[in-house]
Order: C-alpha cells, then sequence, then structure tokens
C-alpha cells in the first residue's frame, strides 16, 4: 500500500490504536499489522504526532516509489521539527507558550482535530489570537504568511478538502507551531532575525504562485508533486535550524556539547534555496508543457531535431533573453515599466495569435550576451527556427554554405539570417524590441537605424520599446510613436506607495507623524519615476527613530543619482565599498555572465581572499544588483540609470567604474587560473580558457587610460602565464576543444594570440621598465622577459610555436577531423606568423583580435622535411601512443605510405583511440584498399565510446561499394541498413538516401519508392524529410500524379507538416503552369485547397494566376476574390484589377488598383491607374499620375527599381522608365501636344536601349531570353513611331530573330502575337527605308483599349513563364531544360472531370 494511504489509514485509525489496518491491493495476500507496528515501520514512535490534518488524504495516494521516498523525509522532517519544538517548550523560555499547550494535548484530541475541518478552523483562529495578544506585526505577518503556505501544503498532501476562495490545504501542525514561535523570537532577535524573515518571503512567494496555478484549475503530474514534497521539507528543516540558531544558547546547553547553531542554519537555509529552484523549474515545465499541448501545433520539426542542431549553430541568446522575458512577466520590477510593459505585448500575442512568430529581444547595457545587434540577430533568427519550416530550409542552406553566424557585422547577419529566412513567409510576425537603446556596444548605434528601416519594409510587425536617440527616431521615421508620460504612471505609483507603507508599520507611523500623505508627496516628488519611489522607501524602511526619518525627508534625494551616492556612503561605511565595486566590475564587464560559483572565484582573485558574493548581494547589494530566477543564476543590474551612474566619472566621480580598469583586474584573475596548475582549477577556468584573450583586447584598446601600475600587472600575469612549463599548453589544450566549430581557423587564431601579446608588450612594456620602485613581487624576472623582447631577440614565437607543437603533438584528438585540422595549423603557424601581423585598427575599432587565415593558403608547405623539424621541435617520443598517432595523421595529411606503420604502431599502444582505426581507414579507401578500410572501421566502430561512432557511415558505404561493384545490389543497400543502429536521430536520412543512390544508379525508380514508403513507415515522427524524398522520387520520373497523392497521402498521415506539403503542392502546380501543362493545374490547386484548408487563400490565388495565363478572366476573378475573401492582402486587389481591365470592366479594375496601391510609390500608381485612364480617354488623370512618378524619380525621392536582370525581367527599372516616358508620350499624342509627345519618345528610347544593346552585345550566346527579345521589339515600335527607320529595322531584325529563338511548342495566341507584330514591324520598317517617302502602311496606335491584343499581353505578361532558350535548339523546342527522367515511371496523369476521364499527359519528363 502506497505510505500517503497508510498515513491516512493509520490517522483515521487513531482514536482505536489496536485497530487493524489491511493492505487490500492483493486480494490473494493481505497484510495486517496494529496501528504501532505500521508506525514503527514509518520510523516514527507511538502515540502518532499529529502534524497534519486531512482525513481523505487516501484519495490522492500515489504508487510512485520516488514520491514515496519523499513521503518518508517529509515525515522525518516533521518529527524532528516537532520533537524539537517538544524540547523548547518543556523549557524554561518555552513554557506557557501556544506550542507548548498545543503540543501537550492527549492524541484522541490531536487525531479528532485531524479529521474535522471545522475543528481545524478554530486551531487557526486560536494561534491567531495568540498573536494578536502580542504585537501587530507579529500578528500580521503570521496570518499572511500561514494563509500563503495552505496551497502549497495542499499540493504536497494532495488534499481535497476546500476553504476560502477555493484553495485547498492541509496544515502541517508542525508549521503552524513552528511559525507562531519562530514569527515571536524573530520579533525579539532583531541581529540575527533579518535573513529569517527575508526567506520568509521566499517562501511565501513560492506558496502564492501554487495558489495561482491550482485556482486555474490545473491539475499536477508527480513530478512536481516531488518538487513540492521537497519544498515543504526543506521549508521544515529551515525552520528546525532558524530555530537552532535564533535559541542557540538555550540547545547549546540542552545537548551539552558542541552545537554550531549557524552552521545549521546556513545549511538549511542553502537546502531551502536548492528545493525553490528545483520546485520553480518544476512548475514553470508543468505551466509550459500545458500551455503548448493546448496549441496547435506549430512545428514542422517534430522531433525537434534539425531545430536544435540550428539553435546551436547560431549560437543565439536564447536562455538569457528567456530570463529576462521570464523576470518581467513574474514579478514586476520598480523601474522598468517599459520591459514590464514589453512582457505583457509578447504574453498577449502569444495567447491572441496562437500560429503567429511571435518574435523578441531585451537588450540590456552591461550584459555581455544581450548588449549588441548581432546577438539581437541570431537570437531572432532562432525563434523563428521552432515554428517557420521557410526559415530552416534557409538556414540550413546558409549552415551548409559555410556561413559563420558569430561574425560581428551585424547587418550582414541581418541580411544573410533573419531578412531572406523571411522570404515567402506567410506566417504573422510580430517583432518585439526591448531597450534597443542599450545596444551600447561601439560602433553599433550606428547600425540601429539601418536594421529598424530594413525591419519595417519586412512583412511584420514591429514594436519597440526604448528611451529616445537619434538613431532609433531615423530608424523609425514613419512609425507610430506612444510617449509615456509621468501623468499616465501618477496613479500607479500611488498605489505602489500606499501598498508598501502599509505593509511596513514603521512606514506608516513615519509618514504620520509627520502628518504627510505618502503616495502623494512621493508620486509628485518622483516625476513618475518607479525606480527613485522605491530606493527612497528603501531607505526610509533602514531608519531607526523619528528623527533619522524626518532627516531623510528633509533631505530627499533629487533623482537616482543622489540615491545611488548615499547607497554608496552607506557601504563606504562599512568597510564593504571595495568588495561592491570589485563585484559590479565583473558584472559589466565580463564577456559572458558569470555564474555565482565564477563571480565567487572572479571577485576572490582580484582581491585576494574568500568572499561570499552571494549572501553580499542578497543582503547589501539587492537595490542594485538582481539575481536572475534560471539557473545558472547570475547577476546583472536591476536599472540602465544604474549603469550609466557608476560608469559616468563626473556622475560617481571616484567610484566610477573605468572600462580599461575593469578588464585589467577579470584579465588578471583569468592569467592567474589559467598559470595554476590544472589540479587546483577553479570555477572560473572555463571562463578563463575561451575570454581571457577578449579582455587582454580590451586591455589594449584602452591602453591610454590604464596606469603603469595597472599594466605592469598585466605583464606580469602575462610572464607567469608564459614562463609555465605547463599553462599554455593546457589552455591551447582546452581552448581547441572548446571550440569544435572552427578548428578551419585554428591556424589563424593561434597567430593572432602571439601577435596580440607581442604589438602589447612593444607599444606599452617601455612606459613600465626601468622604474625603479615596484610593489609586484618578481618584476625583475618580468622587466628580463620584456627588455629582451623589447631588445629585438623574439623570446615570444619560439615558446609560443614550441608549446602549440607540443600540445599537437601530445593530445589525444579524439576526432579525426579535429585531429587534421590542428595538425594543418601548427605545421603552416611559421608561416602564418610570417604573413600576418596584428589587427591594430580591429582592435581599436571593436576590441575583434582574431584574425582568420586558413591553414589551406599555407599547403605548400606541407612536406615531410617541414614535418621532422617540427617533430624535433616538439620533443618527438616514439615510444608514446598518442604521439605516434599523431605523427601517422601528419603523415596521412601529407599523402605519404609511412603513415602506415605509424598508424599500426600507436594503435599497439593505444587500441582505444578510434579516430587511429580511422585515420588507417582513410588511407586504404584513398588507395583502393578498400577491405582493409573495412577493417579498420570495424575495429573503430568496437572501441568508439560514443552513442553514435563517427565512423559508422562511413564503413557502410565502403561496404555497399564492395557489394556493388560485385553487382550484389541488395547486398549493398543491406550495408546500410546493417549499420542504421549506428546513426543518430537527426542522421538516418543520409542512411536512407544512400540506400535510394543504389537503386537510382540502377535506374530502378520502384525499389527507391519502396525504401522510401518503408521509411516513412518506421519514422512517422521524423518529419516530413521521407515524404519529400518519396515525392520527389516519382517526380523525377515523370510521375507527376504519383508525385502529386504522395503529398496528398503525407497530408493525412503527417498532419503537422501539412503546410510544408502544400508549399510542394504548390510548387508542382507551378511548374504544370510554367509548362503550360493546363488540365491537371486545376485539379492540383482546387483539391490542394480541400486538403490543406489553413492555406486555402495560397492556393485560390495561384489558381487565379493560372487562368491569367490563360486569359479566363473572370475564372481568375473569381479565385482571387476568393483568395481576398480568406486573406487579408492588400496586392491581391492588384490581381483583381488586372482581371476586371481583362473584362473590359474599367471601372472596377480602377477601383481595385487604389485598393492596391493606395500607399504604394508614385511609379507603381501611374503604371496601373494610368493605363485605366488612358482606356477610359482620361488623358489628364494619367499624365498627372506618370508625370509625378517621372518627377519622383528624377527628384531622388523614389529609388528607382534595381538594375535590369537578364534572366526573366519585364519590370525593372529601365523598363519602368521607358513605359512611364512612352505613356506620358501617348497622352501627349491625344491631347495634341506633339513636341512633348517626340520629346517623351525620345526619353524612352535613352533610357532602355543602353542597358538592353550592352546585354545583346555577345550575339554568339548560348543562351537567350524571351523578355530580352521583347524589350528590343518595344524599342523598334517606339523608333518606328519616331520616324527612325534605320534604328527601327535594325533593333526590329534582331527582335525578330530572339522571338523566333524563343518561340516554343504550345505557345497560344498572346505568345504568337508578338513575333508576328515584330514581323510585321520590321517589313513595315524595311519598306520605308527602302522606298522614297518611305512605307505606305501606317503602324499601330501604340494605345491599349479593351479587349485589344497589345493589352492581353500586358495583363498575362506577370503570370506567364518565359522559358530560355538555347540557339542551337532546333523547332519544336519544348519548355524546360534539363531532362530529369532518372528513372522509369508511367508519365501519364488521369483526370477525372464528371463522367469523362482523359488521360493526359504531365510535362514531358523535366520541370
Amino acid at each position: 500500500m502506497p505510505l500517503r494511504e497508510r498515513i491516512g489509514r493509520a490517522l483515521r485509525a487513531a482514536r482505536s490504536p489496536h485497530q487493524q489496518l489491511i493492505d487490500s491491493s492483493d486480494e490473494e495476500d493481505l497484510e495486517t499489522a496494529t496501528i504501532e507496528n505500521d508506525l514503527e515501520n514509518l520510523g516514527l514512535t507511538v502515540p502518532f504526532p499529529p502534524y497534519f490534518f486531512q482525513s481523505d488524504i487516501a484519495n490522492s495516494a500515489s504508487s510512485n516509489p520516488r514520491l514515496i521516498q519523499y513521503d518518508r523525509r517529509l515525515l522525518e522532517a516533521s518529527r524532528e521539527l516537532l520533537h524539537a519544538l517538544q524540547l523548547y517548550s518543556e523549557g524554561k523560555e518555552g513554557k506557557g507558550c501556544l506550542v507548548a499547550r498545543i503540543l501537550d494535548g492527549d492524541t484522541d484530541a490531536a487525531a479528532e482535530l485531524v479529521r474535522d475541518p471545522e475543528k481545524l478552523s478554530a486551531f487557526v483562529s486560536q494561534v491567531l489570537d495568540e498573536q494578536k495578544a502580542k504585537k501587530a506585526t507579529i500578528s500580521s505577518r503570521f496570518g499572511a504568511i500561514i494563509g500563503k503556505v495552505y496551497p502549497l501544503l495542499s499540493l504536497t498532501l494532495g488534499t481535497t478538502s476546500a476553504v476560502a476562495e477555493g484553495v485547498t490545504f492541509v496544515p502541517v501542525k508542525g508549521t503552524v507551531n513552528a511559525l507562531s514561535l519562530l514569527l515571536a523570537i524573530a520579533d525579539q532577535e532583531h541581529t540575527k532575525s533579518a535573513d529569517f524573515l527575508k526567506q520568509l518571503d521566499r517562501i511565501s512567494f513560492q506558496a502564492l504562485r501554487v495558489a495561482a496555478v491550482k485556482q486555474s484549475g490545473h491539475e499536477f503530474n508527480d513530478i512536481l508533486l516531488e518538487k513540492a514534497t521537497n519544498l515543504m521539507t526543506a521549508i521544515l528543516v529551515f525552520f528546525k535550524g532558524s530555530l537552532l540558531y535564533l535559541k542557540h544558547d538555550f540547545f547549546h546547553h540542552l545537548w551539552k556539547g558542541i552545537l554550531l547553531g549557524p552552521q545549521v542554519y546556513a545549511d538549511a537555509k542553502a537546502e531551502l534555496t536548492d528545493a525553490i529552484h528545483e520546485f520553480d523549474q518544476a512548475l514553470l515545465t508543468e505551466i509550459t508543457l500545458r500551455h503548448v499541448s493546448t496549441q496547435p501545433p506549430k512545428s514542422q520539426d517534430p522531433d525537434g531535431l534539425l531545430t536544435i542542431e540550428l539553435i546551436q549553430w547560431l549560437q543565439p541568446s536564447h536562455w538569457e533573453v528567456e530570463t529576462e522575458f521570464a523576470r518581467h512577466c513574474r514579478r514586476r520590477v520598480e523601474g522598468v515599466g517599459k520591459s514590464t510593459i514589453a512582457a505583457y505585448v509578447v504574453q498577449a500575442l502569444k495567447a491572441q495569435h496562437p500560429d503567429a512568430c511571435v518574435l523578441y529581444f531585451f537588450c540590456k547595457a552591461g550584459g555581455a550576451t544581450l548588449n549588441t545587434l548581432s546577438q539581437l540577430v541570431r537570437t531572432l533568427t532562432a525563434q523563428l527556427v521552432p515554428n517557420l519550416e521557410s526559415a530552416r530550409e534557409h538556414l540550413c542552406e546558409r549552415k551548409e554554405k559555410g556561413l559563420d553566424p558569430t561574425k560581428p557585422d551585424a547587418l550582414f547577419l541581418y541580411q544573410e539570417l533573419f531578412r531572406d529566412a523571411l522570404n515567402g513567409c506567410k506566417n504573422e510576425i510580430f517583432v518585439i524590441l526591448d531597450g534597443l537603446d542599450e545596444c551600447s556596444a561601439e560602433g553599433q548605434m550606428d547600425d540601429v537605424a539601418e536594421l529598424l528601416r530594413s525591419m519595417s519594409s519586412l512583412p511584420l510587425k514591429l514594436l519597440v520599446s526604448s528611451r529616445v536617440t537619434s538613431e532609433i527616431t531615423k530608424g523609425l521615421s514613419s512609425a507610430a510613436k506612444k510617449e509615456l508620460t509621468y501623468d499616465e504612471s501618477r496613479g500607479d505609483i500611488q498605489l505602489y506607495v500606499s501598498h508598501i507603507v502599509s505593509e511596513k508599520k514603521s512606514l506608516e507611523r513615519g509618514f504620520k507623524s509627520l502628518n504627510i500623505d505618502a503616495a502623494e508627496f512621493l508620486s509628485e516628488k518622483s516625476n513618475g519615476n518607479f525606480l527613485w519611489v522605491k530606493l527612497v522607501l528603501d531607505t526610509l524602511k533602514d531608519t531607526t527613530s523619528g528623527s533619522d526619518f524626518r532627516s531623510v525627508i528633509d533631505l530627499l534625494p533629487k533623482d537616482l543619482e543622489a540615491i545611488y551616492e548615499r547607497f554608496f556612503r552607506r557601504l563606504e561605511s562599512r568597510g564593504n565599498l571595495e568588495l561592491a565595486l570589485t563585484i559590479l566590475k565583473c558584472v559589466l564587464h565580463s564577456k559572458r555572465p558569470l555564474t555565482m560559483p565564477e563571480m565567487e572565484s572572479m571577485v576572490s582573485l582580484i582581491l585576494g581572499d574568500d568572499v561570499f558574493v552571494e549572501s553580499f548581494v542578497e543582503s547589501d547589494l539587492a537595490s542594485l544588483l538582481r539575481k536572475t530566477p534560471v539557473e545558472p543564476a547570475n547577476l546583472n543590474t536591476v536599472h540602465e540609470t544604474f549603469r550609466s551612474y557608476i560608469t559616468t566619472e563626473s556622475s560617481s566621480k571616484d567610484k566610477c567604474i573605468k572600462t580599461a580598469h575593469s578588464h585589467v583586474k577579470i584579465l588578471a584573475a583569468c592569467l592567474t587560473t589559467l598559470a595554476a596548475p590544472k589540479k587546483t582549477q577553479n570555477s572560473i577556468r572555463d571562463y578563463a580558457v575561451r575570454f581571457w584573450l577578449d579582455h587582454l583586447a580590451e586591455v589594449f584598446r584602452n591602453t591610454p587610460s590604464i596606469t603603469n601600475s595597472e599594466l605592469r600587472l598585466v605583464f606580469s600575469k602575462l610572464h607567469l602565464f608564459w614562463a609555465s612549463e605547463t599553462a599554455m599548453v593546457e589552455w591551447m589544450r582546452a581552448f581547441i576543444f572548446a571550440s569544435p566549430n572552427h578548428h578551419y581557423t585554428l591556424g589563424g587564431t593561434m597567430a593572432s594570440f602571439h601577435n596580440l601579446v607581442d604589438v602589447l608588450i612593444c607599444s606599452e612594456a617601455p612606459r613600465c621598465c626601468g622604474i625603479a620602485e615596484n610593489a609586484i613581487a618578481g618584476w625583475k624576472d618580468v622587466e628580463e622577459w620584456l627588455s629582451g623582447i623589447l631588445s629585438g631577440s623574439d623570446q615570444l614565437a619560439p615558446k609560443f610555436c614550441s608549446n602549440l607543437y607540443h600540445t599537437w603533438l601530445t593530445t589525444n584528438w579524439e576526432e579525426l577531423s579535429t585531429a587534421e585540422w590542428v595538425f594543418r595549423a601548427t605545421h603552416s603557424i611559421k608561416r602564418i606568423l610570417k604573413d600576418t601581423s596584428c589587427p591594430i585598427e580591429d582592435i581599436k575599432a571593436r576590441g575583434n583580435w582574431k584574425q582568420y587565415f586558413s591553414a589551406h593558403a599555407v599547403s605548400e608547405l606541407n612536406t615531410l622535411g617541414n614535418l621532422q623539424d617540427l617533430l624535433a621541435n616538439a620533443d618527438y617520443d616514439d615510444t608514446d601512443g598518442t604521439q605516434i598517432g599523431n605523427h601517422a595523421i601528419a603523415l596521412l595529411e601529407l599523402k605519404s605510405g609511412e603513415c602506415v606503420d605509424r598508424f599500426e604502431e600507436a594503435i599497439d599502444e593505444c587500441p582505444d583511440q578510434w579516430h587511429l582505426h580511422e585515420g588507417l581507414a582513410a588511407y586504404y579507401e584513398k588507395h583502393d584498399e578498400i577491405d582493409k578500410a573495412i577493417a579498420s572501421l570495424e575495429n573503430a566502430l568496437k572501441v568508439d565510446t560514443k552513442e553514435f561512432p563517427s565512423s559508422a557511415f562511413t564503413h557502410a558505404s565502403l561496404v555497399s561499394k564492395n557489394r556493388r561493384d560485385a553487382g550484389d545490389y541488395e547486398g549493398a543497400v543491406e550495408a546500410f541498413r546493417d549499420d542504421l543502429r549506428y546513426a543518430s536521430p537527426s542522421d538516418t536520412n543520409r542512411y536512407w538516401d544512400a540506400m535510394a543512390k543504389v537503386w537510382k544508379s540502377q535506374g530502378d525508380g520502384n525499389k527507391m519508392v519502396d525504401l522510401y514508403k518503408e521509411a516513412v513507415e518506421k519514422y512517422p515522427k521524423a518529419g516530413s524529410a521521407y515524404w519529400e524524398k518519396l515525392a520527389e522520387t516519382y517526380g523525377r520520373g515523370g510521375a507527376r500524379e504519383m508525385e502529386w497523392q504522395t503529398y496528398r497521402n503525407a497530408m493525412v498521415k503527417d498532419p503537422e507538416n501539412r503546410s510544408k506539403y502544400g508549399k510542394e503542392v504548390l510548387q508542382l502546380a507551378d511548374h504544370l503552369i510554367a509548362l503550360c501543362v493546363w488540365p491537371p493545374v486545376s485539379v492540383v490547386l482546387e483539391q490542394g485547397a480541400k486538403d490543406d484548408p489553413e492555406n486555402a487563400a495560397e492556393y485560390h490565388r495561384a489558381l487565379g494566376n493560372a487562368y491569367m495565363c490563360q486569359r479566363k478572366w473572370k475564372e481568375a476573378l473569381e479565385q482571387f476574390e476568393r483568395h481576398a475573401e480568406l486573406k487579408d492582402s492588400r496586392w491581391i486587389y492588384h490581381d483583381i484589377g488586372h482581371a476586371y481591365l481583362g473584362l473590359g470592366e474599367t471601372a472596377k479594375a480602377l477601383m481595385a488598383y487604389k485598393a492596391a496601391v493606395l500607399e504604394a510609390r508614385a511609379s507603381t500608381k501611374a503604371l496601373t491607374m494610368g493605363y485605366v485612364h488612358i482606356i477610359d480617354g482620361e488623358y489628364g488623370k494619367a499624365m498627372r499620375l506618370f508625370k509625378r512618378a517621372l518627377s519622383q524619380l528624377a527628384s531622388g525621392e523614389e529609388e528607382a527599381h534595381m538594375p535590369i536582370n537578364f534572366v526573366q525581367e519585364d519590370d525593372s527599372g529601365q523598363q519602368q522608365l521607358f513605359q512611364l516616358h512612352l505613356q506620358l508620350a501617348l497622352c501627349c499624342e491625344a491631347t495634341g501636344k506633339l513636341e512633348d509627345m517626340r520629346e517623351n519618345l525620345e526619353k524612352a528610347v535613352d533610357d532602355l536601349k543602353p542597358m538592353t544593346l550592352k546585354a545583346d552585345a555577345d550575339k554568339d550566346r548560348e543562351l537567350v531570353y524571351r523578355h530580352h527579345a521583347r524589350a528590343l521589339f518595344h524599342i523598334g515600335l517606339v523608333e518606328e513611331k519616331l520616324g527612325r527607320k534605320e534604328d527601327a529595322r535594325e533593333t526590329l531584325t534582331r527582335a525578330v530573330f530572339l522571338l523566333e529563338k524563343t518561340t516554343m511548342e504550345g505557345d497560344d495566341e498572346t505568345q504568337k502575337s508578338e513575333e508576328d507584330e515584330a514581323i510585321a514591324a520590321l517589313r513595315r520598317a524595311a519598306d520605308g527605308a527602302d522606298k522614297v517617302g518611305g512605307s505606305t502602311d501606317q503602324p499601330p496606335d501604340l494605345k491599349e483599349t479593351k479587349g485589344c491584343m497589345r493589352l492581353q499581353r500586358r495583363l498575362t505578361l506577370p503570370y506567364t513563364t518565359d522559358w530560355y532558350c538555347a540557339q542551337s535548339w532546333q523547332p519544336p523546342r519544348r519548355r524546360g531544360w534539363e531532362e530529369w527522367n532518372e528513372v522509369d515511371f508511367t508519365n501519364k496523369f488521369v483526370l477525372c472531370q464528371g463522367d469523362r476521364t482523359v488521360v493526359v499527359p504531365w510535362g514531358f519528363g523535366h520541370y
């Protein structure tokens, strides 16, 4: 029987001690036991102490053994607490207290209290009455705390009885009694009780969170119950420890022995802190999971493997941002109003728009991972990854192309990562940026305006909460702005003051004695600053007398700076100023937030004494620093105003924390750590390994403001590090392992390290040498070292190179690729040192000390002779297996057959180093000794201890190759299948693709299909990978119907990825439209709208596009209008306008165009509405539109489109200018302004012809384009109209040639009409040039009219694909280029329409 049920039954039997308990969980084997035995088995003594109250606890019994174990600990803690209370109540001090009288009660009475909620309420009332008889402060605090703790007790013991406000509770008698007693003691022990009362606030806060969640109706899982029980246990342990601490003398005398009350209290407090953190995480996880489970599935990456991989690659400030978000959501902190608003907006958007992408970033000056634009960009991009499939696809491409997301160029990263990831995005996107003014790293603010301008043009909604800066104002020049004023915060400040004053009786008495309305008084003085109010109230709380209170009010600081000054004066008076400033230096200038253990180590090293940072911050710096709630916890400043104050010398004066001095101290601590023996390493070793050079660069960057004594400290620590026998080698080794994604730049990075040290010494050491007085021990040795370097005898490079050689040679690099990259860097380091120098300008500007220099650039140095020199310099030991192995890998890199012997020797010495087996296999593979390679890889698989061995895929590939070469294709496939057991979940697709390639090489599409069908069944949660491969296989074989049906099946079987499959269906339809294969298009798209209803609007738009290509204006209009009904898209009215214009309904077309281009540029308005006005004969209106567009383009108000792009562009900048001038000329002609007409026609030709002729300069090029021919055709018509017959004939001759070359089989009337009209125009031009007086044929009117072919061509053009053609192609030419018939399938599509079944071709076997 579970423990909870056994306790419940024991309690119900408390009146009859000898009643038997029967465990009926197993009817065949009933267990009986007396109450006494049952309780003894629980480690308790009879009579059973009634420490909790609930008769129906068995109803919530759990069979979870872990939960039972937590219950046992709770029981034990309760028993021990009650025992301590009992001892105290029996002593002289405790006589007569309430706890004594309750504990003296008989068991029956206690048991009755357990079962009867009414008597329980009476008991609680009795306790409260006892407290009221003492002091009001104790009574109110007791009532508040015990009321808040009830929900936690309720959750812990699984109660079902309800009390006031729907909060269930089961009070623990020990808790009630202990709290009653401890508050009374705390009221007397002022000096000892401050921290105890602070811990009570923490306990109350956690319990209140439980109440809030319980009231929402949530049920909790076993994990949360475990953590809640553990927290309740820790509370009881803490109460006991507090009692022993506060009444140390009593218990010390009672137990006649050594009792370390303070230590017991400290241990109990630490246990309480751990329990709170664990409970906090469990509660957050529980609520988050429940929230997520109620949301529609958004992820297209169900297992999250690709998401995790991409987020790791991006290296965002994810957890730091989430910490800030959680902080502002959970706790309304004074002085961060805009951040709280931003957090609220994020919460509201997530709740109200569950399908949207809500992206956010909380900037924080001084926060090492929250204060740069590049971190902002990477984090926003990482937030896209889980919910946006198109973003994942884009980022995968960038990752595969080797993009480094850690580059400091924020705008470059923005374009490559974020902006381009949104291309084609159909999700609603919200971006919230808080505190953008705090992106204050040098060189960042210049980019803020450009980033904001660009983001404003993207399809997203942007909210920026920030103080006003010129850059932000410039970047958001057209955005709506809302300024938060004092009038808007006055009421909130008054409520806050009233609440704080009512809770603190000393404040209430102080203001009352001065006859001051606190809320009104402080709100008026605050000028709307919450943080000022909070700090003033904190100061008033510390007053000890009425006169002291009056003094603070009389000398009330006018601003925050005055408060900060008073705060530091108080620290100085206590002798804690240096410690406080050192902590602040580390908070503000570490390269990433330091964890609490790291912070303690760093500060202790700087001060040369052990300090307890966490307790000091909680007691003395809580008003300035805040510990993050998410583990690992770190510290940050409470507000930007304090950071500004403490880093501005004119404000904080001698207490100012200067950048350079802070980096000197942190650098010295890092170097001290690195120079110490590894076995004595402390908590900051990992930090020092990764960031000491960044701090050194900051020191070099700020040398003008660094004193000589500080420089001597830096040089002494550098000398200590450089002179050590092991320090540099240990650092190099650790640094390489800590940078797995940057091994390809290792040579440049190591050279940059040497160069930075060298340039710092050469530029700054002279001012430190030759000084007689120096307090630094061993400075003479340091000075000799520096003097040697300054004299030109290079002491740096030899030691540096020697250490790098030794690091390479003596390290087991574990992975073959790592060993290869380290060797390349090591082998070429001397050449890299010769060819590089310290990037002084880059360091001075941005602190960037790294110089990228690939080892491939010096590959000519990779010779055996150089290798021998390297081995000699590294003191090569040919008896050490690791060194022999690295020698072998070097020989492999140099393509030397000697590597085989070395590998075999190394493997004999170190058979468990799997990468050596892989290296030997690599040599054998390169030399076509496949069997030997396979044998080596099998050895690697045997000893590789990783969950997913690195040699598995190569092994499968070689086994498959052997079998394939022998004609055993089934066996070749089976080789990959056998090694699938070694593949990580994210890597399995490589194996299935490799299997499919085996059959692809044989042209067996059916076997490929069978494989991918198997993969789909085997990995139902693998996302869309295998469904897409299956469909792609059908498509590349020309079986387009099967491709389509596969995507439809995927939507049913894998609904989480429905939108992704829908995109593939849309792409398939686009291919068919581009190929002018019309019959299947309507079937595919109409069915797609039904299969993928969430994206139905896109299918209707695509079908409308298809109808526009075919000049089916009415059908197109219907589809566009259905799109408009489903999706709010302004630009769909542009398409609707085209459809109406095709139908000849100019009034409706004009209305649609107006709706589309209302906020568009003038040229867009002119080239939509202007055409309609010409058709309607409204030439004046048309002319105004065309002139305004040309005027804005000429003045620069409107940027021209990109230069003409001869892939397929009919709306380039030059062509738009051509059309604007042409249409304006036609209006002039219609209104009799012939001079203006001629001027604009000439300008039209001048705008377009030069670029067109330049692109057509190479007449023998293989590929030609239809739109290029079209441009020449239009130019020729205008030249004809201008009477330039020779020019027209030359231009039209080329146009006709290109139009013929780009004529395709299946062209419709509109496509054929271009060539027909061009031939007619050429004939007119030729006749006119040959005849005296010109041709008698009149050129056509270039104005559009309803239904004319010129209008129809213009309307269909945006929807039609103009295929490129090779000049060598002979008619009949078919759309498409590359043949995709790689495998055999039936290339047919069965189309069912009513009672007719039609068989039509799906393309021609290619896209």
